[in-house]
């Protein structure tokens, strides 16, 4: 299926309207949209250097996360992965899977030294670049708005 202008408008809208962003199980901290929690977690790079990138991530939390992956491109960008046409899923029964047309740098992080202070936490940090799988699931009615499912399809 092509997705008409409208379509697409419709998808970039609920998109950025922050509304029921979802990008991992676990769900936002605090008074965060799942597009905030999005963007710290997982796109926020003002922190090239791995520790100090993973200090913001586990800031939220105060406990050190296992691994986290950051890619290296924008909001904008991750969200318009939704107008590229439909590929088949990987995932049995899930519709609406979409890859980048182009491979997406990313960088990897995984805890090498835990601390009971977040801020002591250590990581190592792997670069690779990758076609980035994402699904938009249809959005659904929530009394007094709208929410579109958006869930970056991470790879082992």
């Amino acid at each position: 299926m092509v997705p008409i202008q409208q379509d697409s408008w419709l998808c970039l809208i609920l998109l950025l309207g922050l509304l029921g962003m979802v990008i991992s199980l676990h769900a936002p901290p605090g008074s965060l949209t799942w597009a905030q929690w999005l963007e710290i977690q997982h796109i926020n790079m003002a922190y090239p250097q791995r520790n100090a990138a993973m200090q913001v991530v586990n800031r939220y939390r105060m406990v050190c996360k296992d691994r986290n992956t950051f890619l290296h491109k924008t909001f904008a960008y991750v969200a318009g992965i939704c107008n590229i046409p439909n590929v088949t899923c990987s995932q049995p029964g899930k519709t609406n899977c979409h890859n980048s047309s182009v491979q997406v740098p990313i960088t990897y992080c995984n805890l090498t030294r835990n601390a009971m202070n977040y801020t002591n936490c250590r990581y190592q940090q792997t670069w690779t670049q990758k076609s980035l799988p994402v699904r938009t699931d249809p959005p659904k009615t929530v009394p007094g708005t709208l929410w579109f499912q958006f869930t970056w399809i991470r790879s082992s």
